[in-house]
């Protein structure tokens, strides 16, 4: 220790404590930003609505105005997802997303790159999605609507 702690022009005590610097318990935390009750609780609603999103299948979304969703659909490609857009007369731009092999086969494959477009969609004004979830139960794989109470209900609560 004396040797490397010369080499590297540091005293034995300071080389000794560096050694276990990124322990966890041995992090310090120099910055902490307050968040308010009500951004935590969209935060964490989020992370459940992405949750459910891993078992996604197909998502269909419905944006309002014409250059939000732009950035979207370039993020769904980047993703490695297809979709199919189509406007409404509404001036509303619904587009179905989904990954390639679900054309073929149920698979939940693409749910992770589905569940990362979510905070992006919820950035935006006048959104609303849909999604296909993927459920497993009795060794069998059955699709269910996301029709899901919580999952509506948590998308509720991140629009406040």
């Amino acid at each position: 220790m004396k040797n490397v702690a010369h080499r590297l022009n540091v005293s034995v005590e300071d080389l000794d404590l560096s050694l276990w610097a990124d322990y966890e318990n041995e992090l310090i935390l120099r910055h902490f930003s307050e968040t308010s009750p009500e951004d935590l609780l969209k935060m964490y609603n989020l992370s459940l609505c992405q949750t459910l999103l891993l078992k996604a299948i197909e998502m269909k979304l419905s944006v309002k105005g014409s250059s939000s969703y732009k950035e979207i659909l370039r993020s769904v490609k980047w993703l490695g997802l297809m979709y199919t857009p189509e406007r409404k007369d509404d001036g509303k731009v619904c587009v179905s997303i989904e990954g390639a092999l679900t054309l073929f086969k149920l698979t939940e494959r693409y749910g992770n790159a589905i569940a990362k477009l979510l905070p992006m969609i919820v950035s935006e004004d006048g959104w609303e999605i849909e999604a296909d979830i993927v459920k497993k139960y009795d060794g069998k794989t059955h699709l269910n609507i996301a029709s899901f109470p919580l999952f509506k209900y948590l998308l509720r609560l991140l629009e406040l």
